[in-house]
């Protein structure tokens, strides 16, 4: 399979899948209106996470940030965030599962050599055989080097991890699962990453004792959420906030506000295509089309507040419909919204191009073969250096993603 379907099969079509399914189960717990609003502020936000920590993490770090705004802002139960943390740390993990076997088909993502039983090799003519060669001087005919599969590990440790997931739900509910599987995959995370072969920046490489700088940060991380799981482990015994005839999770909201959130979420998805990768700027577009739908929502349930002759002082607390009717609206909402989420697809990605000058996008990562640990560090993106800069990488071991061939040294990712 080529690069473009890899991508497609284990990376387009299974994110949307996930997003939609996590979408569906938390508008059975906070609504539909709720869970509008507040994934169209984590959709429109992601592009600022990789920009502000350049990783996937960082991205859906970002956008948990936003979306719990939202959902703080709209919701008048200050628990209903309770009850969205755990399908959302779920769908996370599921991403990075299934998008780690696309990298390992791909040959991205690759480890360190290794001489294991289970290695692996990858085609001759790729990336990993360039980057061989400038590190090993090995010439490839036929296959690599044997590598770590890197990324098996990683998505083998998260089956573990989902599987941890439904165990500690069982135990301690689902806000202390939801810090614990995000404990237990950066713990996975801080385990093969001496095994990668490239790196997203140099703290990999700064060791203090047996510890890199990042593992260390990471053992501190996972030590506040040990701690945050275990605080909130009695919310096990409390009721999670969920809809039913009587209750309705999301604050009346006037003309003038709506207007204001849809403008305010248009904006950030405006500012996220101009910083995001390919990608999180086409969640960023479907954040923005997804704000309309909530916009839109909203106008239809003022009209239908007015078709009952309820005052505009009135709040949200009138009965709410039947649950069968609920369910109903609920099922169409999200039919109504699968054409959305799939235009992201209609989209091409530079792995859909085979022009050599479209190969290259702003936003592309640079990465050049350090001196000392002779891996691949990522030292920045296309535009933020400078020509002069990127004259001086030509005449180093610089690897550019998604150039092929473009100068000396510089191979396609």
């Amino acid at each position: 399979m080529d690069y473009s379907t890899i991508w497609l099969i284990f990376g387009k079509l299974p994110m949307i899948f996930m997003f939609t399914s996590s979408m569906y189960c938390c508008s059975k717990q906070i609504g539909s209106r709720l869970t509008t609003w507040s994934f169209s502020a984590f959709f429109v936000s992601i592009s600022i996470g990789v920009f502000v920590f350049p990783s996937i993490l960082g991205a859906y770090i970002m956008g948990l940030i936003c979306l719990f705004g939202m959902i703080k802002l709209l919701s008048n139960q200050p628990a209903a965030w309770r009850s969205v943390v755990w399908p959302l740390m779920n769908t996370f993990l599921s991403i990075i599962l299934v998008g780690r076997l696309g990298c390992w088909f791909a040959g991205c993502c690759f480890g360190e050599v290794s001489d294991l039983p289970w290695a692996v090799q990858y085609a001759g003519e790729g990336f990993v055989s360039a980057y061989h060669f400038d590190r090993y001087h090995h010439h490839a005919t036929d296959l690599s080097l044997a590598v770590h599969p890197v990324q098996l590990y990683e998505s083998l440790g998260l089956v573990g991890v989902l599987g941890l997931s439904f165990w500690f739900k069982s135990l301690w509910g689902q806000v202390s699962s939801a810090c614990l599987s995000l404990a237990f995959y950066l713990g996975v995370y801080a385990v093969i990453n001496p095994f990668k072969a490239y790196l997203n920046n140099m703290s990999s490489l700064v060791y203090y004792g047996p510890l890199s700088k990042l593992q260390l940060v990471l053992l501190c991380i996972i030590l506040l959420l040990i701690l945050m799981a275990y605080y909130f482990r009695d919310s096990k015994d409390k009721a999670i906030i969920t809809l039913d005839k009587n209750n309705l999770l999301i604050k009346s909201i006037s003309l003038t506000d709506g207007l204001i959130l849809w403008i305010s979420l248009s904006a950030a998805a405006g500012l996220s295509i101009t910083l995001g990768t390919p990608l999180s700027a086409k969640l960023s577009i479907f954040g923005a089309f997804l704000s309309a739908v909530a916009f839109m929502q909203m106008l239809h349930y003022r009209i239908k507040r007015f078709d009952h002759h309820i005052s505009s002082s009135f709040d949200d607390s009138f009965e709410e419909e039947p649950s069968f009717k609920h369910n109903v609206l609920t099922w169409s909402f999200f039919i109504a919204i699968i054409p959305l989420c799939l235009s992201p697809l209609l989209i091409p990605n530079r792995a859909d191009t085979k022009s050599q000058d479209k190969l290259v996008s702003h936003r592309t990562w640079i990465y050049k073969l350090d001196s000392k640990s002779k891996k691949l560090i990522r030292i920045g993106r296309y535009d933020d250096l400078g020509e002069k800069e990127l004259e001086q990488l030509k005449d180093h071991n610089t690897y550019v993603q998604g150039w092929s061939c473009a100068g000396p040294n510089i191979y396609l990712r």
